[in-house]
């Protein structure tokens, strides 16, 4: 498949995302996220800190800060792959256990 978002995570885990999954974060989900790509990459490629989900066992959190708030993006993981569900800009940081902090 031909990937929107190939990163690899400093934990080892390569994130995706496709193009129409992107489209349904930025159209439906959180459209302030449209002009916002740059960022949600420079996440994924240079986090702050990435959590586990205290709610979803496969769910991790990744983090970085840009100017006055979180950036967070919500990825799936299945082993060592995972796929981008959910992106948006957040003041809190959520409760779960820290897997990896810069």
């Amino acid at each position: 498949m031909n990937w929107l978002i190939d990163e690899i995570l400093p934990i080892g885990i390569r994130v995706h995302c496709s193009l129409d999954y992107w489209e349904k974060i930025t159209e439906i989900k959180h459209p302030s996220m449209k002009t916002n790509f740059d960022k949600v990459k420079s996440t994924l490629q240079h986090p702050d800190v990435i959590r586990s989900s205290s709610h979803l066992a496969n769910r991790i959190l990744i983090y970085k800060h840009f100017e006055n708030s979180n950036l967070c993006v919500v990825v799936r993981v299945d082993g060592n792959t995972g796929l981008v569900l959910n992106c948006y800009f957040t003041d809190k940081i959520k409760e779960g256990s820290v897997i990896w902090t810069k």
